[in-house]
């Protein structure tokens, strides 16, 4: 017996639409490098706990809290865990599900530098380790 087999694709194109998120690196109000690993750790249990909201708060150190809808996990970043630690007092809030649109940059990345300016733009900026080094920049607006 001859079996055919059929496959079918629709594709789907855009015109080239710029998203440039505007980001001021001269106004930050927190700026951290650190192993992308620690981070990602609690995006992930975020995830498994299906966080809808992020709060990135800078203080004394960095502090992620994921609410859903049975409470408030909290995490804490001490000083002593990052490479480079900016912060001037500062809160934002940010749709978890944006966080999860850089997930495979997370899994690629060794060091990520995590950046939130005056306007509340939020930059992750995920450094790759290959030859030559490269780096992905993802950006989020803030919820108002």
């Amino acid at each position: 017996p001859l079996l055919v087999s059929s496959t079918s694709c629709k594709l789907v194109t855009f015109q080239n639409v710029s998203l440039d998120i505007p980001f001021s690196r001269e106004q930050l109000c927190i700026k951290i490098i650190m192993n992308s690993k620690h981070l990602y750790d609690v995006i992930k249990e975020f995830e498994s706990s299906n966080v809808e909201e992020v709060v990135v708060e800078g203080s004394g150190n960095l502090l992620l809290k994921g609410s859903n809808s049975h409470g408030l996990l909290i995490h804490e970043f001490p000083k002593e865990m990052m490479e480079t630690f900016s912060i001037r007092a500062s809160q934002q809030k940010y749709k978890f599900s944006d966080f999860l649109l850089s997930k495979k940059a997370w899994n690629l990345s060794h060091k990520i530098c995590l950046r939130i300016d005056h306007n509340g733009v939020l930059s992750l900026q995920f450094m790759i380790e290959t030859d030559p080094v490269q780096f992905i920049d993802f950006r989020f607006v803030p919820l108002v």
